[in-house]
């Protein structure tokens, strides 16, 4: 995994360091359209998911003035450029913990706007801490959730590696309840929660605790069918690929390519 990081740190720490965070960098002059189109993606892919420190802090200090961590308690919307709200407001979710969750909570009591409420419940869900993991989680059953927002937080309890596995226990041990505030017609998109799935422990789980259920959920048979064969190719690359990756990365960093 590290060397993983190392061979992406390596292609798109140049290309940030091209674009930055707002549109003023001699590639905006250039190339304005290129630039608009990479940033979102590029500063997602560097801040949070290789983690580099300076655009993580950067990320999450806007992301905190937006939540009104200036003393305000008012959403900001002019702290942080449109396209890299949600970015934002991941970084300093991870990044303030309790804190951050307590804000984003606060505002869903209030907050009516459908966009911007989206944006601060999929921020939640890409906290790597399993204590606010698990609140995350309960939240998608409180009251304080419109009906059509609930599968923000189903499936993105299963998105972050380091919170999956007990996303996934939740999932089976809640499913009833998930189920009832699922307006009918959508329920059977909830087999799609395997997606991520890419092992043959995980598949058979998935396989054993949908198949009793899955009949019941409408449209539920064949978007179990879909994930199963997504599951089956994912773990069809894993075995051809997996012993070639683990060689390169951990003999090269991926840096010899």
């Amino acid at each position: 995994r590290d060397g993983v990081v190392d061979y992406l740190k390596g292609i798109f720490d140049p290309v940030y360091d091209q674009i930055g965070l707002t549109p003023t960098s001699a590639y905006d002059a250039k190339a304005p359209t290129p630039a608009t189109l990479m940033r979102t993606p590029i500063v997602g892919l560097v801040g949070l998911e290789i983690g580099r420190d300076d655009v993580r802090r950067d990320l999450a200090a806007r992301g905190a003035k937006y939540l009104g961590f200036d003393g305000s308690g008012k959403i900001d919307p002019s702290a942080v450029d449109p396209s890299l709200v949600e970015t934002a407001l991941a970084a300093v979710v991870r990044d303030r913990g309790q804190a951050a969750f307590d804000a984003v909570v606060g505002h869903l009591k209030t907050e009516r706007s459908a966009a911007t409420r989206s944006r601060l419940l999929g921020a939640l869900t890409r906290s790597q801490d399993p204590a606010i993991a698990q609140q995350v989680r309960a939240l998608a059953l409180s009251a304080d959730l419109r009906v059509n927002e609930v599968p923000t937080l189903v499936f993105g309890s299963v998105r972050e590696q380091q919170t999956s596995e007990d996303g996934w226990a939740w999932f089976k041990q809640n499913f009833d309840a998930i189920v009832e505030r699922t307006p009918p017609n959508d329920r059977g998109d909830l087999a799609n929660i395997g997606a991520r799935f890419c092992s043959k422990a995980e598949r058979d789980d998935y396989k054993r605790f949908f198949e009793s259920r899955i009949d019941k959920l409408t449209g539920g048979p064949r978007i179990m069918a879909q994930t199963l064969e997504q599951i089956d190719a994912c773990r069809a690359l894993v075995e051809k690929q997996r012993r070639k990756a683990e060689k390169y990365f951990s003999t090269t960093g991926g840096n010899d390519s």
